[in-house]
């Protein structure tokens, strides 16, 4: 022990609150919707042999790692091969309170607690559909004695709207193809937030990273003066008043993906597309074209990017040594979701020790030591380790095993609607086939029977 730090009472705790989560306490209950039935009479499609998977034209292989929680293995499309691994590889906290027991409220939810050990045990209908394939996971204890926890894995196919469609109004042809995509989860408790994590498979080639976060937000007690209006000072500065003498801190979460792609095999290269407006001119006469600038990245250097909305700027990873039947250079592109800035001091601990904050995408040539974007070891860590340290060591990105490594971050403000427990907030990021094909992968599905 170091110190002991006693900042005193600063609101009586709310008494009303106690068991609001129990069920019988959470009467009335409102009139329970109609049932909706998931059926498959001939059987799921999702193939499994131990820990690989087959389900359309996608196979691949699946880890339940410790600190990783789901990993992606050897990812594949008809053969072809396109991740070699991805996976969640850090998670940070960062509170926005500064107040003595709150400043130091930063945690990195996978090098310091690891969200795979704290994976829960799923129930159909509940926490995945009641259609759902379920499956164990064999972990070791810090005492290396082996233990399973059952039931924490889920794949389920989902009907997710329309795949394409088209109608012609001269021949009445009206042409559609449901969509259908392969889920894989699992949901993590991480004091008191609970996240679901995975991963989705379209049938058109799509890799979508799917996080829902939910919970309990955590909560800080304020004085009787600052309970009855959000304008209040103080400590209602730094985040939402949720409940009587409750105010919930701003926070954010990122999550660092690392993305080892293996775009039709280890030869890759990396470029940059943004989008800009066409200067007004006989080449555009009514002002109306806008081109897409490719720009190639060449080293780790020059690989630390950043989002940008002007340019609707996003990343793709090509193989240049193969191309598709329109002699375009076969890619994946990454098509960034909901993002935000860290608003961390550039002298903070806590910026200081998640380095990797300093930029949404980084890229590095493979190197089996760099599996985590902090570091190794981040709970130990005054300085930034990761992903800044191998970023200097200025690899080329031409025609090699390029790892991509992407931030998306999560901005929240609490709002009284969160309370006592937050309603599920969806965020994530896709990678999408962009020139991987010749054409729409997906012609090829067949046309449904008629319902009656």
């Amino acid at each position: 022990m170091v110190r002991v730090e006693d900042t005193g009472v600063i609101a009586p705790v709310n008494k009303g609150l106690e068991g609001e989560l129990d069920p019988e306490n959470q009467a009335p209950l409102r009139q329970p919707l109609k049932p909706i039935l998931h059926s498959q009479p001939e059987g799921s499609s999702i193939i499994t042999k131990g820990t690989e998977v087959s389900w359309d034209n996608w196979t691949f292989r699946y880890t339940m790692h410790t600190r990783e929680g789901l990993v992606l293995n050897d990812l594949r499309y008809k053969g072809r091969p396109i991740l070699y691994r991805g996976s969640l590889c850090e998670m940070v906290v960062p509170y926005g309170s500064p107040a003595e027991n709150w400043s130091w409220r930063n945690a990195f939810d996978l090098g310091e607690y690891g969200v795979g050990r704290l994976a829960n045990t799923l129930r159909r209908g509940f926490d995945v559909p009641t259609h759902a394939v379920l499956k164990d996971t064999a972990f070791v204890d810090d005492f290396g004695k082996l233990y399973v926890q059952k039931d924490n894995v889920a794949l389920y196919e989902k009907e997710s709207g329309i795949l394409w469609k088209h109608k012609d109004y001269d021949s009445l042809m009206d042409q559609v193809r449901p969509a259908r995509e392969l889920h894989m989860t699992y949901v993590a408790t991480v004091g008191n937030y609970d996240y679901a994590l995975g991963w989705v498979l379209g049938q058109d080639g799509s890799i979508a990273a799917e996080a829902q976060l939910t919970g309990i937000v955590l909560a800080q007690g304020v004085p009787e003066a600052q309970s009855s209006t959000i304008e209040a000072k103080g400590n209602e500065r730094y985040g939402r008043l949720v409940g009587k003498h409750i105010v919930a801190p701003n926070h954010q979460h990122f999550f660092n993906f690392r993305l080892d792609l293996d775009v039709d095999g280890t030869g890759n290269s990396l470029v940059e597309l943004n989008n800009q407006a066409a200067p007004a001119g006989p080449e555009n006469p009514l002002r109306n074209a806008f081109s897409r600038e490719v720009t190639w990245i060449n080293t780790e250097k020059e690989a630390g990017r950043d989002m940008n909305m002007h340019a609707c700027r996003s990343w793709m990873v090509v193989n240049p040594n193969r191309k598709n039947a329109l002699n375009q250079p076969t890619a994946y592109q990454l098509m960034p979701g909901e993002n935000s800035v860290p608003y961390l001091h550039p002298d903070s601990p806590i910026y200081q020790r998640a380095g990797f904050l300093k930029h949404h995408l980084w890229a590095t040539q493979f190197r089996d030591e760099e599996q985590y974007a902090a570091g190794m070891y981040p709970n130990q860590s005054t300085s930034s380790s990761g992903l800044p340290g191998w970023h200097n060591d200025n690899q080329s990105l031409q025609n090699q095993d390029v790892v991509l490594w992407y931030t998306c971050g999560v901005t929240h403000n609490p709002r009284p609607e969160e309370w006592p427990v937050m309603p599920s907030h969806r965020t994530g990021f896709k990678l999408i086939p962009n020139g991987f094909f010749d054409r729409n992968p997906t012609m090829d599905v067949p046309a449904p029977k008629e319902t009656p």
